[in-house]
Parts: structure tokens; C-alpha cells; sequence
């Protein structure tokens, strides 16, 4: 003889769910990859730490050196070493990955996108940068002076008034 227990709320809503849950068909998940972000992330990292190694970012060890505690000062070259390897094995990962995986191939194919920028960049001779670089100082120091003259006018005029052209 069967008996039949009478199930609380809980228990019931509990039940319920699991049910359904079992009847519901899988979905696989949909990776929301960012691709475009994961590249200029990438080239921005690649570019950063392969340009301190390389001396191509302007700056130098000594200025580095200058930077740093006393005691961390030894530390810099492993750790840029480090960083580096850690990129590599990074990028390894994203170039397995892509070539393998059938789907999710968006955010490691932005990684690697972003990796080849970054490394054709920096492979390109320094008489073809120079001309790139004195550009941008250039636009850097317009937007700079126009950031000046703009704060210049807010300490002169007041918060909010003065601050645009036709003002």
C-alpha cells in the first residue's frame, strides 16, 4: 500500500522547479564575446610591454629607475620578463583556442587582431614612425593648449559661463 505525504509549499514549489527543469530543453550559452575590445585592449598591453622591453616607448630603464623605490629596483627587468611571458603564453592560449574552437572564435580572434597591430607597429622602421609620432604630438599639444585656454576662461569667468565659443 502506497501512502501519500502532503507536501508543504516549499517543498512543492521546490518540486515544481525541479520538474521543470528536467523538461526544459538545454540551451547551449551564448558567448557575448567583445572582440573590439579585447583587440585594443590587447594592442595596448602588447605595445606597452613589448615597447619598455624593446626601449621603443621613450622610456628609458633610468627613468624607470628614477621612478622606483631603492628596494624594487632590482625587480624591474624580471619583472617586465615576466610580463612578457606571461603575454606570450597568453597569446598562445588565444592562438590555440582560435584555431581549434569551432564557435567563440570573437574574443580571440579581437585578441589576436589586436596582437598582430600592435607587433606590425612596432616591427616598422623608425623612419616610417617619426613622422606618425611628431604628428601626434602635435594634435596632443593643440588639444592641450585648447584644454588650457578653456580652464584659463572657467577661472576668469566663473563655473559655467564662458567656457564655449559663442558664450
Amino acid at each position: 500500500m502506497k501512502t501519500v505525504k502532503k507536501l508543504s509549499r516549499g517543498e512543492f514549489d521546490s518540486r515544481i522547479r525541479r520538474i521543470e527543469s528536467d523538461a526544459a530543453p538545454r540551451r547551449r550559452p551564448v558567448a557575448e564575446g567583445r572582440p573590439g575590445l579585447a583587440a585594443c585592449a590587447t594592442f595596448a598591453w602588447l605595445f606597452l610591454v613589448a615597447g619598455l622591453a624593446s626601449g621603443e616607448a621613450g622610456v628609458t630603464h633610468d627613468r624607470l629607475d628614477a621612478l622606483l623605490l631603492p628596494a624594487l629596483r632590482g625587480l624591474l627587468e624580471p619583472a617586465l620578463a615576466l610580463a612578457l611571458a606571461a603575454t606570450v603564453a597568453v597569446l598562445l592560449v588565444h592562438l590555440v583556442r582560435f584555431l581549434l574552437g569551432r564557435r567563440g572564435r570573437g574574443t580571440s580572434g579581437g585578441v589576436l587582431l589586436g596582437a598582430v597591430a600592435a607587433i606590425g607597429l612596432i616591427m616598422l622602421p623608425p623612419e616610417v614612425k617619426a613622422p606618425g609620432y611628431a604628428l601626434l604630438q602635435t594634435q596632443s599639444r593643440a588639444a592641450y593648449e585648447l584644454v588650457q585656454r578653456s580652464v584659463h576662461r572657467l577661472e576668469e569667468n566663473g563655473f559655467g559661463e564662458g567656457l564655449l565659443p559663442g558664450d
